[in-house]
């Protein structure tokens, strides 16, 4: 099973795990109890290794949420977001193509993004501010993760300055989800590093949609 596929399962499962305790009477609900169902839930997942190894640093994470932010972890919110993110893109399928992220492009041309599609970036890669919002791609790396058939076969960095959610959301309305290396430093300067994996598969939690 994908990293992306083991992370819808668990969220799927914990929403579930909830709400059928709440039917049967065990778990009021209010946040405080949703809480501390989601605090045992994630310990015991990991005790019992409900999951696949590859699992386990985000259950740790999600443990240590719960035990120092309590009702504030707000971990029913995360998997709500985690299952309404992925679930949305099952319909379409996962797999990314060059024209899925030439529609990116262009969609966030047309909403007034600046795009800049350079020949080379190397560290400390610097462009001109001509808009709020801009995304930033090496041509040369663009050039070479696809295969014949035109299917991301290796992870392409692309780098975003201003409105990231904006991004997140127009990635998403084409079939893909985009993952956060770095919020704002990176090889381009004032940008943040995004990931766009092959099959929408990367080791690492996606960004969240809007109103989810």
């Amino acid at each position: 099973m994908l990293f992306r596929e083991q992370v819808y399962t668990l969220a799927t499962q914990a929403l579930e795990s909830l709400a059928q305790s709440q039917a049967n009477g065990k778990v009021p609900n209010n946040p405080l109890s949703e809480s501390h169902f989601f605090s045992v839930w994630v310990s015991k997942s990991l005790k019992e290794k409900s999951f696949d190894v590859c699992m386990a640093p985000l259950l740790k994470h999600w443990q240590q949420c719960a035990r120092t932010q309590g009702a504030g972890a707000n971990l029913k919110s995360e998997f709500q977001s985690i299952k309404n993110t992925y679930q949305t893109l099952d319909s379409i399928g996962h797999v990314v193509t060059k024209q899925k992220i030439e529609n990116l492009i262009a969609c966030l041309s047309t909403n007034d993004w600046q795009v800049n599609i350079e020949p080379s970036i190397g560290k400390k890669h610097s462009i001109k501010k001509e808009k709020a919002s801009s995304l930033v791609i090496d041509n040369s790396k663009f050039s070479c993760v696809f295969n014949k058939s035109n299917e991301l076969k290796s992870a392409l960095s692309v780098f975003v300055r201003g409105d990231q959610q904006s991004f997140i959301d127009v990635a998403h309305q084409q079939g893909l989800l985009v993952f956060k290396v770095t919020d704002y430093k990176s090889m381009v300067k004032f940008h943040g590093e995004f990931i766009i994996a092959p099959n929408n598969n990367f080791n690492a939690v996606a960004q969240f949609i809007s109103n989810t």
